[in-house]
């Protein structure tokens, strides 16, 4: 398992740090699995991209600490469906690697978004 017990994470700007103690950069749908059953909260962090740290802000409940989770490792394209113009892919892929992928089936994203560095993560984009 990709863990370590802290972590200084810097969003792409420089303007927000922090420092986390309990990172982790599962590899596998096993690895993320255990790391949500032992930990007490999870939160998932894909690029830095935040000028507001919002994602990477330690809490502490308790004695509990909070599992920081980047998904950048859970980066690939699973299913591109031309005809219906849909693709499935991982929560970690950047948006620069989908969109070079989806060319290759004359595909792009609508609305393209300028900062290509980002990461998926959570993102419905619509026809």
């Amino acid at each position: 398992m990709a863990a370590c017990n802290k972590k200084r994470l810097v969003n792409w700007s420089g303007t927000v740090r922090a420092d986390v103690s309990d990172y982790h950069e599962p590899e596998s749908v096993e690895e993320l699995a255990d790391i949500v059953r032992r930990s007490h909260k999870v939160r998932v962090v894909g690029a830095y991209m935040s000028p507001y740290g919002v994602a990477v802000n330690e809490e502490e409940e308790g004695d509990a600490t909070v599992a920081v989770v980047c998904m950048r490792r859970f980066d690939k394209v699973l299913n591109v469906d031309a005809e219906k113009m849909t693709v499935v892919v991982e929560a970690g892929i950047k948006v620069e690697d989908l969109v070079a992928r989806l060319e290759a089936h004359g595909m792009t994203l609508p609305g393209f978004p300028f900062i290509q560095g980002m990461t998926v993560r959570v993102s419905k984009f619509a026809k």
